[in-house]
């Protein structure tokens, strides 16, 4: 009996979860209210709030979905080429749904957490006189990063994934050996 609970779960799940994502085709997240999502879907609200407070909530166990698959091909790699490639690779390999996560990405996470995944130094072990700068540092490399990232998937994924991956690292590498350039600077100062 449980085993036939599961799988009522996980269909009802699937159903809200295609839904969703069909109706962010045509409409942003926030123009989807749960009684439109329950009637396409042809589930009753109650099943939606057994699982679900909001259309939000199905994006975003959408998403760790993803983010979940791609830290099994991330692992314990450290190394900021390997786990851009990897990214790179997971959203690829998951078109459809990169499409229509990124179509709507003022509500989307999933790339900042990513991205977080390979913050390689932390703020806080740089000097106090270089804090500010290293912050403004991650940010535009995290907003750079996800941009980049969120164009490829809105142009159609033309470029491999490797190659996006490659630009992407070049950029990172790039600004931060201009920061470790910067650090320099100050020590002399």
């Amino acid at each position: 009996m449980k085993k036939k609970e599961d799988r009522r779960v996980q269909y009802s799940k699937m159903i809200l979860q295609d839904t969703l994502l069909s109706l962010l085709k045509n409409k942003k997240l926030n123009e989807i209210s749960v009684s439109e999502l329950c009637r396409k879907a042809e589930v009753n609200r109650n099943t939606f709030y057994n699982h679900y407070s909001s259309p939000f909530e199905i994006l975003h166990e959408i998403e760790n979905t993803l983010f979940q698959e791609l830290r099994k091909e991330v692992k314990n790699d450290k190394e900021l080429k390997s786990i851009i490639l990897a990214s790179c690779k997971c959203l690829e390999n998951n078109k459809k749904i990169s499409e229509l996560i990124f179509s709507n990405i003022e509500n989307s996470k999933l790339l900042t957490k990513i991205i977080n995944t390979y913050k390689t130094k932390s703020i806080e072990n740089y000097p106090q006189k270089a804090k500010p700068f290293a912050q403004l540092t991650y940010i535009f490399q995290k907003k750079g990063t996800i941009y980049l990232m969120q164009e490829w998937i809105k142009g159609g994924f033309k470029q491999p994934a490797e190659q996006i991956a490659g630009y992407i690292t070049f950029l990172l590498e790039s600004n931060f050996q201009s920061f470790e350039l910067y650090l320099k600077k100050m020590k002399q100062e």
